[in-house]
């Protein structure tokens, strides 16, 4: 049974469900063997730190030289405006969590620097697992920082 568009029954913590996240996500979630080949990574290599950053919706224009849209939300609204009208996944209950392209990549830069200080202010490895978001949307998308 598929369970697009319900609300979902769990909210997963990058912090407080780490076991799980790390041993119960199930092998054919779409990103699961990059995981698992990431947080094997560094087993058994003294000095070798990993982390995983899982963005979810991205919205914002990109700053990068090459790809400077994301695809969600734009696509989303290409279908909106395409079918002159919003679409609904199921019930419609469904919340999906964003995060701003900019603050995505505030996470990033964030990590590299504490790698280059040898790694205090961050979980690595076996821990280190970030939900980068900012915020929820339904119906319609909240405004950001840069947005406003």
């Amino acid at each position: 049974m598929s369970s697009y568009g319900n609300n979902a029954t769990r909210v997963w913590d990058d912090v407080a469900d780490m076991p799980a996240i790390r041993d119960d996500i199930p092998t054919h979630a779409p990103h699961r063997a990059v995981d698992t080949l990431v947080f094997s990574a560094s087993r058994g290599r003294a000095g070798v730190k990993t982390a995983i950053v899982c963005p979810p919706c991205i919205y914002g224009d990109g700053r990068g030289a090459v790809n400077k849209r994301s695809i969600q939300i734009p696509e989303m609204a290409r279908a909106s405006f395409e079918r002159k009208r919003g679409f609904v996944v199921g019930e419609g209950r469904n919340r999906w969590a964003n995060v701003h392209v900019r603050d995505l990549a505030d996470v990033y830069v964030k990590l590299a620097e504490a790698a280059a200080a040898g790694g205090a202010g961050a979980s690595w490895n076996a821990d280190g697992y970030y939900f980068a978001q900012n915020g929820e949307h339904v119906g319609r998308l909240r405004a950001c920082r840069y947005c406003r």
